[in-house]
């Protein structure tokens, strides 16, 4: 490493932070437990300052009475939660290894999940809180010219027993999301939802940028490499910013790199030229791009699509064996393909207003994603002949909508090493039959003659 090059330590995606930020709920129904019983307190402060009798049905009985109350609903609404919680996650535990680690993360997204925890959180810490007013002689400091010879919350507690039936709701509102997150088609259609979303974070196919339109210097300048300190996967690249900066500068930025890839500490990601305004061009890189311990759905389709290979390896494991699983896997596969059609994927320059480049990074090809989808799964099921005619299959529907030549070229790649792995492997005639019949069907979406 040079003493000229520039080092960065750039931050992780805030995303992938909001994703996994699992304390706001609870956190949010604390604070609004303590406001409202707060509000709840004051009422009943007033009404038994005013000698008010209490209507029959906010009547919660004596002070014992009013505690058995608040002491049950707190204890069952902490026990419940960690049992719900706990449960769930064995169950998510024995299910994930099926499905994948992705299982987890999709309940823990679900807004169930996320509603139910706080309302019993939130139930938990209201109910203690009102329990704790509770006396039989009650100070008066919150009104000191009033004195009082009891408190009991009658209001508290009949908004505690409220709240403690609306929470019986979410619980079934939350079992019923989570019985329906571990069915394979339900985790399947999030990863290709997952995945329009991350199409939507591609660059758009220009980049207005701002500022002074001056050129690089025309003379020979290698410039300066761009180097990180940190490892990690790059998470996302905020090219409008960058392009900015450059313009701003009179510079150029060259990356090496695209999101989803891993770079280790100390490996160049890229070059800025000219070397006079490295430092400046670094700290925007610094702020723009950003590295961490995960890969996210950000400007990253690839991992989308390994989500959804990720589930058809652990079908066709020995220890599961789950043909249908696989045989799913690859008809989404298709379509989350399919949805790539006229997506600007190989984009690798941005221009200025004057048409100067100032951003450079490796494209991203149709071809390359399409070798990923499908070729870990062919070569784990080579052996098994429905699975590998799915394949055909799903190669044959994406052949009829994607009009991409280099697409086309890895689609008839795919379909010729997979029906000569699969007829290698498949003793009985009836099934080479078959395997001929899908290999021929794909071929013809591909407009071109097979290799049998």
């Amino acid at each position: 490493m040079s003493p000229s090059d520039i080092v960065i330590r750039p931050h992780g995606s805030r995303s992938a932070a909001r994703t996994s930020a699992l304390w706001i709920a609870p956190t949010t129904a604390t604070g609004a437990a303590i406001t409202f019983e707060w509000i709840t307190h004051y009422i009943d402060a007033r009404i038994i300052d005013a000698g008010i009798d209490v209507p029959g049905i906010f009547d919660r009985g004596g002070p014992d009475d009013i505690r058995a109350l608040l002491t049950t609903i707190a204890g069952a609404a902490i026990t419940t939660l960690a049992l719900v919680l706990s449960l769930t996650m064995i169950a998510l535990t024995l299910a994930a290894a099926q499905l994948g680690p992705r299982l987890v993360q999709q309940v823990l997204r679900l807004r169930a999940s996320r509603v139910t925890t706080g309302v019993f959180t939130g139930l938990f810490a209201y109910s203690l809180l009102v329990l704790d007013s509770v006396s039989d002689r009650a100070s008066s400091e919150m009104l000191p010219r009033i004195a009082r010879s009891s408190f009991l919350p009658h209001i508290g507690a009949t908004v505690v027993l409220l709240l403690a039936l609306g929470a019986v709701g979410c619980l079934v509102w939350f079992l019923t999301g989570v019985a329906g997150a571990v069915q394979l088609s339900n985790v399947v259609e999030s990863v290709v939802a997952d995945l329009r979303r991350a199409e939507e974070t591609l660059p758009g196919a220009a980049v207005p940028a701002q500022g002074p339109a001056t050129r690089p210097s025309p003379e020979l300048d290698a410039g300066v490499s761009l180097r990180v300190a940190r490892a990690g996967y790059v998470q996302l690249i905020r090219h409008e910013p960058l392009v900015a900066a450059a313009v701003h500068h009179g510079a150029s930025i060259e990356l090496f790199i695209r999101p989803g890839e891993f770079v280790t500490t100390g490996q160049e990601i890229g070059r800025i030229r000219p070397v006079a305004v490295g430092a400046a061009i670094g700290r925007s890189c610094e702020r723009h791009i950003d590295i961490g311990p995960n890969r996210t759905l950000d400007q990253d389709l690839e991992f989308a699509v390994d989500q959804l290979v990720e589930v058809a390896l652990r079908a066709l494991s020995p220890a599961l064996n789950d043909t249908f699983t696989a045989l799913g896997c690859l008809d989404w596969l298709a379509e989350a393909l399919c949805s790539m059609e006229g997506l600007e994927v190989e984009r690798a320059t941005w221009s200025d207003s004057g048409g100067t480049v100032r951003l450079v990074q490796r494209p991203r090809r149709l071809a390359g994603i399409i070798g990923r989808a499908y070729e870990k799964i062919r070569q784990s099921a080579a052996g098994n002949p429905a699975v590998m005619i799915g394949l055909l299959q799903s190669i044959t529907r994406v052949a009829a909508v994607i009009t991409d030549a280099g697409a086309h070229g890895e689609l008839a790649q795919q379909a010729d090493d997979a029906v000569v792995s699969a007829l290698a492997q498949t003793p009985s005639p009836l099934d080479g039959a078959d395997l001929r019949a899908a290999y021929d069907a794909c071929c013809s979406a591909l407009d071109r003659d097979g290799v049998l």
